[in-house]
């Protein structure tokens, strides 16, 4: 039977093990480094890796005191502690093979890098790589709206072919720009990159789908080169504003901003207006009430408490695009915006806007075409 140990003895034991523990981190993390600038100095001064640096990863393969199968399974270890094999101690064999160990781990992280770069498939999620992911993504999102909203999209033919800024009216969701941003990816194949919020990407399993839908998290200066390369870019100006305070009367809430209207002149693009019949519908927020509103002014929160996700009618109206003018300053335009938002709304939407009514709009066979 084993001896109990003391609780002294549990703490020593702890320590020591916490010790060895960190050496093995130090020595590990130089032996990384030392083993990046041998990768780096053999494909930039001999042109690719040798023969017998592979030789070495290959023995390093075997003699590495770990389960290889299970780590084949699970990829490349993120954890330290999946380094060291599961025994109490620890001989100087055991040290040096998994020392090994990390640089066979170093080697296949690196290469994996290496191969998504050469891919495009690292950062630039609007390359044509990931098109296949996309198509799929686009297309689930689409039956969602299509099966729970009987989503439509009607103008897109007035999209130009080239490079455009889209302005939408935000809801209390924005689910309406998404199902419209895939919608339009499967009847034209053209990616739209889109605004969002950066506290969006704290929300867990969200950064991925965002980034897949090219989502711009930066000023003015990255939205300009986006469209001066011929792509189109969404923005919602109320933003979270908008979002919260605004109600079924439709209000548009911008205030005091005329960045999209700027971006627009400097890259010297048309802004395409749009609007989302009963996109208010969806969810009701609780914005109105005093304490909310205080909250939002003080702590600029990202979210506001809301209920619903009503399974009412969606259709969304793309209006004439307002062509680029040298000629009109940022506030001009603006004001020009707005009005052509505010133009769909009253041709399409009726105020103010009624989740019953919009429900029933589900069963109606004669909706007003744009």
């Amino acid at each position: 039977m084993h001896q109990k140990l003391t609780l002294r003895t549990q703490v020593e034991w702890v320590v020591t093990k916490k010790n060895h523990f960190k050496e093995q981190l130090c020595e590990g993390a130089k032996l990384n480094r030392d083993f990046e600038k041998e990768i780096t100095h053999q494909q930039t001064e001999g042109g690719g890796i040798s023969i017998s640096f592979v030789e070495e990863l290959f023995s390093l393969h075997k003699e590495a005191p770990v389960n290889m199968e299970s780590w084949s399974r699970t990829g490349p270890c993120s954890r330290v502690t999946r380094m060291f094999p599961k025994k109490s101690q620890h001989t100087e064999t055991e040290v040096n093979g998994t020392t090994q160990y990390k640089k066979l781990n170093t080697f296949l992280r690196l290469d994996l890098e290496k191969t998504c770069r050469k891919n495009g498939l690292d950062d630039d999620f609007s390359n044509k790589s990931w098109d296949n992911g996309r198509l799929i993504v686009s297309r689930i999102i689409s039956m969602y709206g299509k099966l729970w909203h009987g989503y439509e999209v009607h103008g897109i033919e007035k999209i130009p072919e080239g490079p455009g800024l889209i302005v939408y009216y935000h809801g209390a969701t924005s689910v309406d720009y998404h199902f419209f941003v895939c919608n339009l990816y499967i009847q034209t194949g053209r990616v739209s990159y889109s605004v969002v919020d950066r506290s969006l990407r704290i929300i867990p399993g969200l950064q991925l789908y965002l980034k897949l839908l090219t989502a711009v998290y930066g000023g003015r200066e990255q939205c300009v080169e986006i469209l001066k390369k011929g792509n189109l870019l969404g923005v919602a100006p109320g933003g979270a504003r908008e979002s919260f305070f605004s109600d079924e009367n439709y209000g548009i809430l911008w205030g005091n901003r005329k960045g999209f209207a700027q971006v627009a002149i400097d890259a010297k693009v048309p802004i395409i207006p749009l609007f989302t019949q009963n996109i208010r519908e969806v969810c009701r927020t609780f914005g109105i009430t005093w304490f909310i509103r205080w909250l939002n002014e003080r702590f600029q929160l990202p979210f506001a408490p809301e209920y619903g996700c009503f399974p009412v009618k969606l259709c969304t109206y793309i209006g004439d695009p307002i062509p680029y003018d040298p000629n009109i300053t940022a506030t001009e335009l603006v004001e020009k915006t707005k009005i052509a938002i505010e133009a769909l709304r009253d041709r399409h939407q009726k105020l103010p806007g009624n989740i019953s009514r919009a429900l029933l709009e589900r069963f109606d066979k004669h909706q007003k075409d744009d």
